[in-house]
């Protein structure tokens, strides 16, 4: 053996026992079968990267046998996040359905998998968009067996017909579910399509689950890109299925695994309609030479944007109009028209300055809700926007002991979707000083984020008025300097989730709910370990209580209506400053 042999030799045994390997199956839950072909993605949960292989190597091979002259499924590797730190790594299941990741680092990774006909599954998710189970892999450990288990798909197709009977071509059709975020209930689009000439549609690749259907046009700019030519310009009022506009009497459609559901209903015409006004400069009492018009909007899922409509403005009287308005709610905003900053941007400093500029310029927003008739009577009046002085102090200490100052952020947020050029996050200065720039008169809430660890907000006073526990209303005039206090002394939580055998519960979320629960920022979560012990750091000091469910979808313990049909289940927990306890908390069953 020659002396460059060796070393290879030595260096491949140092490489084997300095990593793992992870091996397991994809299987088709509804036939116990193998899934060949599949997709399957090792994600390392500690790194940008994922750490996996030796100095940026990336190593992904197939468990099954190729004999010579066969074509093998081939590793593919995602481009790597930085030098000599891969990014997620996958690999093609073979015919047998099994996988294996060689020569990967350790610690703690995700593995997620994804084949045509299957929802994407990740290892360990127990419900839908939920969390998975992380694999632990040390050095020289091979993780074995690993079992993923893919529910096939399911299909929803119909007819859609206007009140005629007839095809109702080209509207729109979506499916979604119903999610939530840190905002609430909100509605999820799992797919859409557009009605073809027959009137027939067909969504596919959905997830088994409960959904609702929906035809129609959402409020937006008429016409779509791609729409072919030659078309009815009909446009149709949103729908729920089986042909309502109201979604508490919609039926559900529950889509299972493997299976077709087909759903027709009607849709009826809809007219367009306008939107008319006039326009003021409140500096001079007169209509602005130049005013650009917008109607701002956002759709069922949260999509949105703005848009002319046909706008018309005369500048003699101030009056506009917006015509081939789809019926819905939109926010009308005006803004004079000025030439932007001569020459190109130079960085991102003058990109910011730009737009800083652009949103500092007079404008106005009124919300209108178009239905039936047109709407008239809209005024306009463009106000200058306004600035907030404020001023952060820490209680009991200088303001100079505290570490990361600069990393704060103050933001005050409008509660009304589809505002324009709302505020931007703010920095603090090295004395606590900062400056909210664009308000205009409307309702905001505020939120100091970036806080260093141990440290929470105590107070935010604006003009006297304690604007940290609500929505607050700014009227147009700057009512006084925005005060606020931060104070050291978080809290902690430790404890465990037990099921109804007392037996400790792992990989399940312990969730910490206040009891001012219009505070998203004061929830806070932690997933048990393999002993169902948790732990949850930088309480702010109050009131809570503390829920675990089996099989809880992202962010459902947002919603007021689910928290109330448990209240009695929660454990009342009460923190003061820099206390720490352990609480045991009994697991919901899944619902």
């Amino acid at each position: 053996m020659t002396l460059l042999s060796t070393v290879a030799a030595l260096f491949l045994l140092f490489q084997a026992s300095a990593t793992g390997t992870i091996n397991g199956s994809v299987i088709n839950s509804a036939t116990g079968g193998a899934v060949a072909g599949a997709e399957v993605t090792l994600i390392d949960t500690n790194s940008p990267g994922t750490g996996y292989g030796i100095g940026g190597v990336i190593t992904g091979v197939l468990s099954t046998v190729f004999l010579q002259g066969t074509r093998a499924p081939t590793a593919r590797v995602a481009e790597t996040s930085a030098p000599g730190r891969p990014g997620p790594v996958m690999v093609t299941t073979g015919a047998d359905g099994r996988f294996s990741f060689k020569q990967v680092n350790a610690g703690t990774f995700r593995i997620t998998v994804a084949s045509t006909g299957f929802a994407r599954q990740e290892y360990g998710q127990r419900t839908v968009n939920g969390p998975g189970t992380p694999i632990n892999l040390t050095a020289g450990s091979t993780v074995q067996d690993l079992t993923i288990h893919l529910t096939p798909t399911g299909t929803v197709s119909g007819r859609i017909s206007d009140e005629l009977g007839q095809p109702a071509v080209d509207v729109p059709v979506q499916l979604v579910r119903v999610a939530f975020s840190p905002q609430g209930k909100t509605f999820q689009a799992v797919g859409s399509t557009n009605v073809n000439d027959r009137g027939e549609y067909r969504l596919y690749g959905i997830s088994p689950g409960s959904y609702y259907l929906l035809a129609g046009n959402s409020p937006g700019p008429l016409g779509r890109p791609g729409r072919p030519s030659g078309l009815s310009t009909a446009i149709y009022a949103l729908s729920f299925y089986p042909g309502v506009t109201d979604v508490s009497q919609a039926a559900r459609i529950e889509v299972k695994s493997g299976s077709e559901v087909v759903a027709d209903m009607r849709v009826q015409r809809e007219n367009t309609y306008r939107v008319r006004g006039h326009v003021i400069d409140s500096r001079t009492g007169q209509a602005p030479p130049r005013a650009d018009i917008t109607l701002n909007y956002r759709n069922l899922t949260g999509g949105g944007g703005g848009f002319g409509s046909a706008q018309s403005y005369n500048p003699a009287t101030g009056t506009f109009e917006l015509r081939d308005v789809i019926p819905g709610q939109y926010i009308v905003q005006a803004q004079i028209q000025e030439a932007n900053p001569p020459g190109p941007s130079t960085g991102a400093v003058d990109f910011a300055a730009r737009q800083a500029a652009i949103a500092a310029r007079p404008s106005a927003q009124v919300p209108v809700y178009v239905q039936n008739s047109d709407v008239d009577g809209v005024v306009l009046t463009l106000t200058v926007a306004s600035s907030i002085p404020g001023r952060v102090s820490l209680q009991g200490a200088a303001l100079s002991t505290l570490a990361n100052l600069d990393r704060i952020r103050v933001e005050i947020r409008p509660t009304v979707d589809g505002i324009a050029n709302p505020p931007t996050p703010t920095p603090v200065a090295a004395d606590g000083t900062f400056r909210i720039d664009n308000l205009r008169e409307g309702s905001y809430q505020i939120r100091i984020v970036n806080l260093p660890q141990g440290f929470y907000v105590k107070s935010a006073f604006l003009g006297g008025t304690d604007i940290l526990t609500d929505v607050f209303k700014f009227s147009g005039s700057t009512p006084g300097t925005l005060d606020v206090v931060m104070s050291s002394g978080t809290g902690q939580v430790n404890g465990g989730v037990i099921d109804g055998r007392n037996r400790p519960v792992p990989n399940i979320l312990a969730v910490l709910v206040p009891m001012q629960r219009n505070r998203a920022d004061l929830y806070r979560i932690a997933k048990t370990d393999q002993n169902g012990r948790f732990a949850m750091m930088g309480i702010t000091p109050g009131d809570y209580k503390l829920f675990s469910w089996d099989g809880l979808e992202p962010f459902r313990y947002m919603d007021p209506d689910f928290i109330s049909k448990f209240e009695s289940d929660g454990t009342p927990v009460h923190v003061d400053e820099s206390s720490t306890q352990s609480i045991q908390v009994k697991m919901i069953p899944a619902v």
